[in-house]
């Protein structure tokens, strides 16, 4: 297993945090996350522009103002795209079940490693 920085570490811990607050990961599944990142730099130009836009004010914590930011022009669309996919995930209930979630931080306790913790995430139901 490949040693994680401090960043990623620290990413990890958060959504561990995030994901037991929550009570679920609302996500389509481990390997759709490990691919998201090859298609974040085109994220913008996927969003299709059929509705009309309400000027709001959101509330964000620093890092995650500062990595959407650091994305460089689009940033705000990255994030309506990020939020519209969240927001249509929950209306079609596409959504990781609560024992996917308990699965995974029991793995990530017992000091598993990627590839354990992956196939506890797949196998639990």
């Amino acid at each position: 297993m490949r040693r994680l920085t401090k960043t990623q570490r620290l990413a990890q811990e958060r959504l561990q945090r995030h994901a037991e607050a929550l009570g679920r990961l609302d996500t389509f599944d481990w390997d759709v996350a490990q691919i998201v990142p090859e298609a974040w730099a085109t994220l913008e130009q996927d969003l299709d522009v059929t509705e009309k836009k309400m000027k709001v004010t959101l509330r964000l914590d620093e890092s995650v103002a500062k990595f959407f930011r650091a994305q460089g022009p689009g940033y705000q669309a990255r994030i309506n795209h990020v939020l519209g996919t969240y927001a249509q995930m929950k209306i079609a209930e596409v959504a990781v079940t609560e024992r996917k979630v308990e699965a995974l931080v029991r793995a990530r306790k017992a000091g598993l490693s990627e590839e354990e913790q992956m196939a506890a995430w797949r196998e639990a139901e």
